[in-house]
């Protein structure tokens, strides 16, 4: 048994044309994350989503201006993708490269701090022009050292963020230690998201470094000549090296703060917020074993909600 997808517009019931819905099928296998795209000759609409920003949507030649509308009303705090005043031009059916289309793609997730600024949005407490000038501020005295050898790289690291900046670890704070804006204005921050900001001012001095945890911290990896060289959260050289130590790309590290900050408003009764942290783990990129966890997450504080709206105990 065969069938075709079917593509309709977001706004009305309308259906594209053949040679246009033959368009929009081919735009399924590119990645092409958060871009406005033309799909010719019916003039629709194409947005193409991915992770935070949601589905990919469409639209009719008649529905294009109200689409935008919605989008930057929904996805407008994530980041400048959904501001685009005009849309790519159409890529198909001269396809393009994944990569290459990726590259030049104003993707909002293109980094850890882009996707925490995206976090910190949906709790009211995102500035990400501020942030990012912040955290490009913070980073200079870091700037020259990209050539130098790793343990200099990580000496000055270590140097920059404990001493010349001041910022502490704090395993068991609230949901600001989990916060990227907040933790750049305290100077406090939970293990995980201090691991995130001096990774984040390493990556603009040009200093390749790598998130990493074993069960029990957070670390940054600086890689050396023959190992890597792990600073840990608190801010030392963690002392006796961990068995295990995992590396984390700007998802997995986007799942754990959700699941932290989900935790933590759980713990001070703020079910909601927590509520709407375990929803946002749903729209990443997850393995099916982390969605079922999220999910059944999500089912165990729905209940609570319940629970409390009913007056029950």
């Amino acid at each position: 048994m065969t069938a075709e997808m079917r593509f309709g517009c977001e706004l009305c019931d309308a259906r594209p044309d053949g040679e246009t819905r033959r368009v929009l099928r081919a735009q399924l296998r590119e990645a092409l994350p958060g871009m406005y795209l033309d799909a010719r000759p019916g003039r629709w609409l194409i947005w193409t989503g991915g992770g935070l920003l949601g589905p990919a949507r469409y639209a009719c030649p008649r529905h294009r201006g109200d689409l935008t509308a919605r989008l930057r009303a929904q996805y407008g705090s994530l980041g400048r993708a959904v501001w685009e005043s005009e849309p790519h031009p159409q890529r198909w059916p001269d396809r393009v490269s994944a990569a290459a289309a990726t590259e030049h793609a104003p993707c909002v997730s293109g980094s850890a701090a882009d996707l925490q600024l995206a976090i910190a949005a949906e709790f009211g407490r995102a500035d990400a022009v501020a942030t990012h000038g912040l955290l490009d501020d913070l980073a200079r005295p870091l700037f020259g050292l990209a050539s130098r050898p790793a343990e200099t790289q990580a000496e000055a690291l270590l140097a920059l963020v404990a001493d010349d900046l001041g910022f502490e670890a704090r395993g068991g704070g609230g949901p600001p230690d989990l916060l990227l804006p907040c933790v750049l204005r305290t100077r406090v921050a939970h293990p995980l998201m201090l691991a995130i900001v001096a990774s984040e001012l390493a990556r603009r001095a040009g200093i390749a470094v790598t998130v990493c945890s074993s069960s029990t911290r957070w670390y940054v990896g600086v890689p050396g000549d023959e190992q890597m060289l792990l600073l840990d959260t608190d801010l030392g050289d963690g002392g006796r090296p961990p068995e295990k130590v995992l590396a984390h790309c700007r998802h997995e590290l986007a799942y754990c703060t959700l699941t932290g900050l989900s935790r933590s408003f759980a713990g001070r009764g703020r079910l909601q917020a927590a509520r709407r942290a375990t929803r946002m783990k749903l729209a990443l990129p997850l393995a099916d074993e982390l969605r079922a966890d999220a999910r059944r997450e999500l089912d165990a504080l729905d209940g609570a909600a319940r629970r409390r709206e009913g007056g029950s105990p």
